[in-house]
């Protein structure tokens, strides 16, 4: 049953032949995941870098060692605030703690929009 199933694999593969277009799209989708691939190489640098600013900021307050006590908890929570979930709740939090502990926070905010926009 594998060598049929196999056999199946190789007449779409001839299709691709006849079809310019579909050759052109399909090389197209494999351009935008390579594409995808640094894009989201280049997120993971960034959360990882405000993460540990994040966890030097904020890190030590026993308030807020819930969310910034550690690298792994910081980019956790910078990746929710990336999908707009409770991030009302953190930078009050944060706000609360600290006078100015907000501006990191925005920095990233604006980078992760202003790449979202650039892509």
């Amino acid at each position: 049953f594998r060598l049929l199933r196999a056999i199946r694999v190789v007449r779409i593969v001839r299709v691709f032949r006849f079809f310019k277009e579909l050759v052109i799209l399909a090389d197209g989708m494999l351009s935008t995941v390579r594409i995808l691939t640094w894009l989201l190489t280049l997120f993971i640098f960034v959360l990882y870098a405000f993460a540990i600013v994040m966890t030097g900021i904020a890190g030590d307050r026993s308030g807020l060692f819930a969310s910034w006590g550690s690298v792994e908890r910081s980019m956790f929570t910078l990746y929710t605030l990336v999908t707009m979930e409770n991030w009302l709740d953190v930078a009050d939090q944060l706000d609360s703690a600290y006078n100015n502990s907000g501006i990191p926070l925005l920095v990233c905010a604006c980078f992760i929009f202003f790449m979202n926009v650039v892509i």
